[in-house]
């Protein structure tokens, strides 16, 4: 699977109106599903998997865990498409022996070498989603984040928008959404 997103960093100001404005906008219906996720992400000593443009992360959503591997990003435009694999991760143990995709499976394990996995950082946020809405048919989803990273002793906030195509034409999101919501 991949997914196609745009994602932008944000300060607190415009994370706290940015809902609002696109619901006075009518580019979204509904009240936000908010959520807490908290994500980490693991790689070799030597960062095998980031050197190979691979992410390897656990996330809790709920009461749920969820093992993902996400792929080499393309850029498209400022359109980042990523494939994406995710498996359930039952009391959020890693297993990679569970990945779905055969060939996504075996280019982490060779990648990863027999080697030991570890904690790179740590994300715990506040998602507030609602369902993007165009005139043609484009369905996306809009997320607001809103939490921290940390990694060992260091730690720092953030705030980012992601929009998020699950269907209809890349090319028309971006540009209505970014002559109507900025």
């Amino acid at each position: 699977m991949s997914e196609i997103e745009l994602k932008f960093l944000l300060d607190e100001l415009t994370s706290s109106q940015l809902g609002v404005r696109a619901k006075a906008l009518k580019l979204v219906t509904g009240r936000p599903k908010t959520r807490t996720l908290k994500s980490i992400y693991l790689d070799t000593p030597d960062h095998a998997l980031k050197k190979a443009g691979m992410a390897l992360r656990l996330r809790r959503d709920g009461r749920r865990w969820i093992q993902t591997v996400k792929t080499k990003p393309e850029q498209h435009g400022g359109l980042s498409q990523v494939g994406e694999v995710e498996n359930p991760a039952p009391g959020g143990r890693l297993c990679l022996e569970a990945i779905p995709d055969a060939a996504v499976r075996e280019e982490v394990v060779r990648r990863v070498n027999g080697a030991p996995l570890e904690f790179v950082c740590e994300t715990v946020i506040r998602r507030s989603a609602s369902e993007l809405s165009l005139e043609d048919g484009t369905r996306a989803e809009l997320a607001i984040d809103i939490g921290e990273i940390h990694a060992g002793a260091r730690s720092a906030e953030l705030h980012e928008l992601e929009i998020e195509l699950h269907r209809g034409q890349p090319g028309r999101t971006v540009r209505h959404c970014t002559s109507t919501v900025s």
